[in-house]
């Protein structure tokens, strides 16, 4: 029988902060939108949609610039 062992305690420090900053991200009073580089959304938090009236599904794949009043 042989056995490996490895120490994966950075790992799930890694994952702990990870998910604790998106609850901090989807929990926020603030809006907070992500883009990609193309500056197409690919995240929107609730506050978000709460502020503007466009649901996520709306705004997915969209410029911010759809938020430029005008």
């Amino acid at each position: 029988m042989i056995g490996i062992g490895v120490d994966i305690s950075e790992r799930k420090r890694t994952e702990a902060s990870l998910t604790m900053l998106s609850l901090a991200v989807e929990q926020s009073a603030n809006s907070i939108v992500i883009t990609d580089l193309q500056a197409n959304i690919e995240y929107a938090n609730a506050a978000f949609t709460k502020v503007t009236g466009y649901t996520f599904e709306e705004v997915k794949g969209s410029n911010p610039r759809i938020l430029k009043s005008g």
